[in-house]
């Protein structure tokens, strides 16, 4: 292990050098020693990412002159060197069902000719999960982002970036071997630096109560039933009168869902969550709405080296912008994985998407009907040099066709990479969730 410490310390981004590996390991094998019990092990995962990526339109620029107009240059195309520390913790506490859960991303991107959107993103999830005996158990969960903004149109060419401070705590009561009755608490803040969309600053609350039926008991992975219902409200602070009589002051969602998984077969499962929400605004009462979503997906082993996954979706989401109020996407993806030997991974997906816009009260009539058809394909490749030590190349492309006039977007991006993973137990990077920083393609 130690003689790969000079290797690792190069990868860092310079601002990060100060960090050796050797103080690393200290603060996590003191923070293990001392809280978790000697029969127990904690589990640890370091990993360093090296990445080089090509993008032919970071900024969304559409297929116009809107990058002329926006940066003086025709040029949309930019090269982006990406830099990641990632660790992952997982600290048996009282038992194996009582366990402190730590993951964290410190990242740097360079850009080489939109030089101004070079930034450093974080990530941090802290979990604690507990359990008393068999009947009761609960999860309390502390989320930090801090992400670039989602440029689309060339509307905004500054750096901005996003912060997200999350809250959850989840109590969980096993009434019967099969039922499970579930409680959820969340309250978070969402934050942009830039004072042009401080009016999308957005303070989030929501509670959750959910019954769940699997037959087998908890520990089951067959198939399940589970309703439930859920309350939430955003409410955005920094808006002016003109913006709230525009977007509002924010609105409050009562929403009564169903889950469902069938395990049809050792090799075929399908998942289903369809929910009805009932949005209502603070003040601009006619715009109330029910909206609709439907996530189904399904997956195919159709060997031990082969997956097919394919969802069908309808989800409303929001958007940065001042005239519309939310959009529906509606679309389908289909995924396939292919592990061709012991050390590569080759993968492809493919999808299609319609986006309708909402608009606001006071938005022109001229934005009346927009809609967006959105194509997307990807394709993967992995390699394990030897152990620890992977090769991935990515390939995303979109081509958005926005109507009725507007021009269209259209992103390809191109990205190779080197990463290095330590785990002192086999599984632990997945298990402490640093995974879930990790993209599978460049998107």
């Amino acid at each position: 292990m130690w003689q790969n410490q000079a290797m690792l310390t190069f990868w860092l981004p310079f601002h990060l050098r100060r960090f050796t590996v050797t103080s690393v390991w200290q603060v996590l094998t003191v923070g293990c020693c001392w809280l978790s019990p000697p029969a127990l092990a904690a589990e640890i995962a370091v990993q360093l990412v090296t990445q080089w990526q090509a993008d032919s339109n970071p900024l969304r620029f559409p297929n116009d002159n809107t990058a002329q107009q926006a940066t003086g240059s025709a040029r949309k195309q930019d090269t982006i060197l990406a830099n990641d520390l990632r660790l992952g913790l997982v600290v048996p506490v009282l038992s194996e069902r009582t366990r402190l859960l730590v993951s964290s991303n410190l990242g740097d991107r360079r850009y080489d000719y939109f030089s101004q959107l070079t930034h450093q993103p974080k990530n941090l999830d802290v979990a604690f999960e507990w359990a008393v005996g068999p009947v009761v158990s609960g999860r309390l969960i502390q989320v930090y982002e801090q992400r670039l903004f989602d440029y689309l149109s060339g509307g905004l060419t500054q750096r901005d970036q996003g912060t997200l401070n999350k809250q959850i705590a989840e109590f969980s009561l096993q009434l019967t071997p099969d039922l499970a009755l579930t409680s959820t608490l969340e309250s978070g803040r969402f934050n942009y630096d830039l004072p042009v969309n401080l009016l999308y600053n957005r303070e989030d609350s929501g509670r959750q109560l959910s019954l769940r039926y699997r037959p087998g008991g908890s520990g089951g992975r067959g198939s399940y039933l589970s309703l439930g219902w859920r309350e939430a409200s955003s409410r955005f602070p920094n808006r002016d009168a003109l913006q709230v009589s525009s977007l509002d002051t924010g609105y409050t969602e009562n929403e009564w869902f169903v889950e469902a998984e069938w395990a049809y077969s050792v090799k075929t499962r399908s998942n289903l969550r369809a929910g009805l929400t009932q949005r209502d605004y603070d003040t601009l009462r006619s715009q109330n709405t029910n909206l609709l979503s439907l996530l189904w997906q399904n997956v195919y082993e159709y060997s031990p080296k082969t997956r097919f996954d394919w969802q069908l979706y309808n989800r409303p989401f929001s958007i940065v912008s001042s005239d519309t109020l939310y959009l529906t996407a509606r679309g389908m993806r289909l995924d396939v994985d292919w592990r061709a030997t012991a050390k590569t991974r080759l993968g492809a997906f493919v999808g299609q998407e319609r986006i309708t816009f909402h608009n606001a009260p006071n938005a022109p009539a001229t934005l009346g009907g927009r809609y967006e058809d959105a194509t997307r394909f990807g394709l993967r490749a992995g390699y394990e040099l030897t152990r620890g030590v992977r090769l991935s190349t990515d390939l995303w492309r979109e081509r958005r066709q926005r109507f009725p006039d507007q021009a269209d977007i259209e992103q390809t991006i191109i990205r190779f990479g080197l990463a290095y993973t330590y785990e002192n137990i086999s599984g632990a990077a997945q298990r402490s969730g640093m995974t879930r920083y990790t993209q599978d393609y460049a998107r």
